[in-house]
């Protein structure tokens, strides 16, 4: 629908984000072997029965290590040739795995308890397509895939302990875990572009009085009562 042009339109120029291309990946890890310690468990892992097992993924980094490392290519997409770029990216998962355990403490109590090992590092390189020109800037943002566990974790296996002089445990263990990922990809530019535009203007405060109803009467049942 067109629309009408008054004296109140006027060119304006306007600095904003130029989306080059928007994509969404989604990586997967599979069978990388980790590394377990903890410093403080309350029990001898050792020994102990692991009832649950659960693990905790959180991308805390996707970035391209060197943007002047892209390599052009030409790609046909639906019957036409189009200019691309291969760019590298790398991302870093923080792991937190916890377990549920029975097992005997210090003092030779049987508990059960809660450990969580120390956080591990997991990183990894992909290549994507993407519209990519030099001077753009490359985003990644992880966003949540419904329906899908995003972290497994084989059963926890090889697991050392020893006593500490405060009476807990420091252990070591090995684990394989896979784990999924979705992440925004978003190729970016600062641009100014010349629109007609309004200026806008703030609108007036919202005011809501509450004034007393005075208390209705009940209907009668005046077919009944009162008779006269």
């Amino acid at each position: 629908m067109a629309i009408k042009l008054d004296e109140s339109w006027k060119e304006e120029c306007i600095h904003v984000c130029k989306v080059y291309d928007w994509t969404t990946l989604l990586t997967k890890i599979t069978d990388r072997e980790l590394k377990l310690t903890t410093s403080n468990s309350p029990i001898d892992l050792q020994t102990a029965e692991i009832d649950k097992t659960m693990c905790d993924v959180t991308l805390i980094a996707c970035e391209e290590p060197d943007p002047d490392d892209r390599t052009e290519v030409l790609c046909y997409h639906d019957g036409r040739e189009i200019r691309l770029w291969k760019v590298s990216l790398k991302k870093t998962f923080c792991i937190d795995i916890t377990v549920e355990a029975t097992g005997m403490n210090a003092s030779g109590m049987t508990e059960t308890v809660w450990v969580t090992f120390d956080t591990v590092m997991v990183s990894t390189c992909e290549e994507v397509l993407l519209c990519a020109p030099p001077g753009t800037e490359v985003c990644c943002e992880p966003f949540e895939l419904d329906g899908h566990k995003t972290c497994k974790v084989e059963p926890i296996m090889n697991i050392s302990c020893s006593q500490n002089a405060d009476g807990t445990f420091t252990c070591s263990a090995t684990t394989w875990v896979c784990l999924k990922s979705c992440q925004n990809i978003m190729v970016k530019f600062d641009v100014v572009l010349k629109v007609w535009a309004q200026f806008c203007e703030p609108r007036g405060e919202i005011k809501c009085d509450l004034d007393c109803i005075p208390p209705a009467n009940p209907p009668q049942c005046d077919e009944l009562f009162p008779l006269c």
